[in-house]
């Protein structure tokens, strides 16, 4: 909500005052006539470098984006007649993870965002995610590799980051997690429910390729974060170490 509320303010084109005490309830605030909305001549340069802009999301990246492990899959029958979870994840339950960036903001996730488009991660996003992982991320135990969450769509478009992300943090990089179903979009999914039973049968491993040693899992993007429980919990059910999902943008307005 409070991230929703600081968009809308970017973008509001009325008075910057008036918004600020709406939200504090003082619904008889008036336009202040002062703000760059009021007189555009108030209006600070917005001009920039790109450097100035990464800095500006480093600093900001340090209060990290975590991704929370999901504690319950819920009803098994319902949501995963497939998979079968438990009703409790438990000993499925993958570790906290990490996201770089936001979707589009500066810096970062506007490069992200261009990647995406182009098809193509920019070394500069493999060298910040290696900085993030090895420098500002408390991890125990240290993952020994590293795998990614396949897609349909754009088959080289993860697989690529995560073998140079492999590389740049000197792990072994191994492609165990195959995608069997051509479901839809994940963010096309309304709901819960939705987004479970749009995963239930969408993965599998191969199991003769994992290592029970603990993991870094890659995705691009996350946003609900079913997708990382998911393939997280057929991992664990292999026998692999933790798993710590590891994602380049959140698209979340609450993440």
């Amino acid at each position: 909500q409070e991230w929703q509320t600081m968009q809308a303010y970017l973008t509001s084109e009325n008075c910057l005052m008036q918004f600020l005490s709406h939200e504090l309830d003082d619904n008889d605030a008036v336009p202040c006539g002062k703000c760059m909305n009021c007189d555009p001549a108030n209006m600070l340069p917005v001009n920039f470098n790109h450097n100035t802009a990464v800095a500006a999301a480093e600093f900001l990246e340090n209060i990290f984006i975590e991704i929370p492990p999901k504690k319950q899959a819920g009803n098994a029958a319902e949501r995963f007649p497939v998979y079968d979870f438990p009703y409790k994840f438990g000993v499925l339950e993958h570790m906290p993870g990490r996201v770089l960036c936001r979707w589009g903001e500066a810096g970062w996730g506007e490069i992200a965002k261009q990647g995406k488009q182009q098809r193509y991660f920019d070394d500069r996003l493999v060298a910040a995610s290696a900085k993030l992982i090895s420098e500002r991320w408390d991890l125990e135990p240290i993952p020994s590799w590293i795998t990614f969450v396949p897609s349909h769509r754009h088959p080289e478009l993860v697989s690529d980051f995560a073998k140079r992300l492999a590389e740049h943090l000197g792990i072994r990089y191994l492609d165990v997690v195959k995608k069997v179903k051509n479901n839809p979009a994940q963010k096309n999914m309304e709901n819960t429910e939705f987004r479970c039973a749009n995963l239930d049968g969408a993965f599998e491993i191969n199991v003769d390729a994992t290592l029970d040693e603990p993991v870094l899992l890659i995705d691009d993007a996350v946003d609900s974060g079913w997708t990382f429980a998911v393939v997280s919990a057929l991992l664990l059910r292999t026998g692999t170490g933790p798993v710590f999902p590891f994602a380049l943008v959140s698209t979340s307005t609450g993440t």
